[in-house]
Formats: C-alpha cells, sequence, structure tokens
C-alpha cells in the first residue's frame, strides 16, 4: 500500500512543521499546495518535499482539495490540515496498519478518529471519525465550499489511530461566515449539510438571533430529507438559540414536539429540556430531565462520542439544581460525577469550591 499525504496550506509557519514531522515516515509522498502563503510556509515544506504547487484561492475548499489530490500518485490519498498531528502512539498503529493491510478491493475509504476540540486543560470535548484515506483509482472527488467532504459509500473500514487538531492560531476567524454569505449573496441554494453549518457559523459568533433563523430554515425545507443526525443537532441548537435570546418557552415547544415525534431521543435532547426546567426554576423537574439524559438508552455515539451529554452536562447541571434545594451532599456528588467524564475539570473545581462553603 502506498499512501500520498495531499495537503492545502496558507501561512502555516507556526504549525506545517510539527505536522509534517509526524507524518513524513508514514506516507510515500507528500504534496503540498499553496493558497497564497506570505509567511514561510513554503520554505517548511521543502524540508520535507519538492512537491509544491500554487493555486488560487477563490474561498472554495473543494476546489484547492481535489487540485492537491490530483497530484497524488499513491494507491490512497490521505489529507491532514496542517494544524494536525499525529502522536507517538498513533504513529505506532498508522505504521502496523500500512505493514500489514493489503490493498483491498472491498475499501475504498479508511476513517481515523479526529480528536477536535480541547478543553483550557487540554481534555478531549470533541471527537468524530473521519474519512483520512481514499482509494485514487475511485477518483474521489471533494464537494462543498465549505465543510468540505467526500461522501462516504459502503466500501469503508474504521481504524483506531487518532489524530488531533492542534489549532495554535485562527488566521482567519470570520472566514466561514464570509464564504457562506458569499454563497448566498450569488444565489447559491445551500443543501441540508450547508444549511446547518450555516447556522453553527452564527452560534459560535455567538450570533443567535440568525442562527435561530437558519436553524428554523433548515428544519423546514430539510427536516423530513436530512440524515436524522443532522436533525437532531437542529433541533438540539434551535433550542439552544431560543433560550440564548430568552424565547424559553419556544425552546421548550421544539424540543417537547421531537420528543413526542416518536424520534430517537439522543442524550442532548434531553439536557436541553433540563436546561429548560432549570432556568424555570422547576429543580426537581429539571433533575428528572437531566436523569433522562444520563439514561443509557439515550445516549448514541453518533452523537456524543465524548460523552458530554450523557455525563458531563447532565450531571453537572443536576449538582447546580441542588445547590439551589440546598442539599449540599448531593451538589457535591454529582459534581463529582460530572469530573468522570474527564473535561472541563476548572468548572467542576470551581462548583467544588462553591458546595463545600454550603
Amino acid at each position: 500500500m502506498t499512501i500520498s499525504l495531499c495537503m492545502i496550506v496558507k501561512n502555516e509557519e507556526l504549525v506545517l512543521r510539527r505536522c509534517l514531522a509526524s507524518v513524513k515516515d508514514l506516507v510515500d509522498e507528500i504534496i503540498i499546495v499553496d493558497t497564497g502563503s506570505t509567511d514561510k510556509t513554503k520554505e517548511i515544506a521543502k524540508d520535507f518535499t519538492d512537491k509544491i504547487y500554487d493555486f488560487e484561492w477563490v474561498d472554495d475548499f473543494a476546489k484547492a482539495r481535489n487540485f492537491a489530490f490530483s497530484k497524488g500518485t499513491g494507491d490512497y490519498l490521505m489529507w491532514l490540515d496542517a494544524d494536525d498531528v499525529i502522536e507517538n502512539e498513533d504513529r505506532e498503529k498508522f505504521l502496523n496498519f500500512k505493514k500489514n493491510e493489503l490493498v483491498d478491493d472491498s475499501i475504498s475509504i479508511y476513517r481515523m478518529r479526529y480528536v477536535w476540540s480541547f478543553d483550557s486543560r487540554g481534555n478531549v470535548l470533541g471527537e468524530i471519525k473521519r474519512g483520512r484515506l481514499f482509494r485514487r483509482k475511485d477518483n474521489p472527488t471533494w464537494q462543498g465550499r465549505i465543510h468540505e467532504v467526500i461522501p462516504f459509500n459502503n466500501n469503508q473500514k474504521i481504524l483506531d489511530i487518532k489524530i488531533y487538531h492542534k489549532k495554535v492560531v485562527i488566521n482567519d476567524p470570520d472566514r466561514d461566515l464570509r464564504i457562506y454569505k458569499k454563497m448566498i449573496q450569488d444565489g447559491v441554494k445551500l443543501d441540508a449539510r450547508d444549511s446547518l453549518m450555516y447556522g453553527r457559523c452564527l452560534s459560535k459568533k455567538e450570533n443567535f438571533v440568525e442562527a435561530a433563523k437558519q436553524y428554523e430554515s433548515f428544519l423546514n425545507e430539510y427536516k423530513d430529507t436530512a440524515l436524522k443526525n443532522n436533525v437532531y443537532q437542529a433541533v438540539c441548537r434551535l433550542a439552544e438559540a431560543y433560550k440564548k435570546t430568552g424565547r424559553l418557552e419556544e425552546s421548550y415547544k421544539i424540543l417537547d414536539e421531537y420528543i413526542k415525534s416518536g424520534k430517537e431521543t439522543h442524550s442532548r435532547i434531553w439536557y436541553e429540556m433540563g436546561d429548560y426546567f432549570l432556568k424555570k426554576k422547576q429543580y426537581y423537574t429539571a433533575i428528572k430531565m437531566f436523569e433522562e439524559a444520563c439514561a443509557k438508552n439515550r445516549f448514541n455515539l453518533d452523537f456524543d462520542e465524548t460523552g458530554l451529554y450523557e455525563i458531563y452536562y447532565p450531571n453537572i447541571s443536576i449538582g447546580i439544581c441542588y445547590y439551589y434545594l440546598k442539599n449540599k451532599e448531593k451538589a457535591l456528588e454529582y459534581n463529582e460525577i460530572a469530573a468522570k467524564a474527564n473535561t472541563r475539570k476548572d468548572i467542576i473545581d470551581k462548583n467544588r469550591e462553591i458546595y463545600l462553603k454550603m
């Protein structure tokens, strides 16, 4: 099996060397496509490869990645972002995989674990599985100007190899929002995925009024045709946006309608419902909702791989409920259960300190 690493980069001098050093002996060739760097990115890349190409940036990630893929010659094409890194343990796993895995006509895509979000102490907040190796003879083609993807097929295999996304600086924090707004201005109709992603961009910028409108638009148009995961996310995020803008009753309504629809109700739905009752100061009802979020039958790895909404958020919220109910022992008990999620320990520590003073 031969592997071509195909990357697109721009002004990545702070992280590119770290990335390429972690993967240089795992792949057979490295393709670097530069989309307009003004720093030392290309100089750093030259220490690892002579296959460096320029590509004019046109606010379209799929075009840039497809150009990079067109330069690869290996059996499989791999992609990384410049701020991704493979740690030693997973490098060994990768080498073993490459050594022992034969090129298999039944496998088009290899997916790997992508650890993409961390708290201030380095604890993992977010992890998903993403396609990383694509068989070249299948002509894998990226789609989407932003949050680009290669559509999956059934011929895939999941590898227990982690890639860590360790961002140092955000070069263009308004990029995603700018591209989506330009797409809309150009009359491009957003498909279900982009419609949801645009709402997420608005939420990240804390523009919850516009985010709510976008999630409403998504649900009005795509709730019967979009992936159930996307519909689930839109309902949860719309409920959150409603609460952020003081529209508590509308938050309750959208959650209640989803639950009564008979669809699968995973952890975050119940967490958001509990949060509604917490904000209404109906603490015992809130606790019941948070307990539903913790119930194993509500949990699904497709929606919450790190257990934030099965363990951390609901239990820390139960602790808060008991604090307001002046039950010190229960507040501390559930705060410690939340700590088992091994994340956001700064908040755990802060709450513990407050509860001990009750």
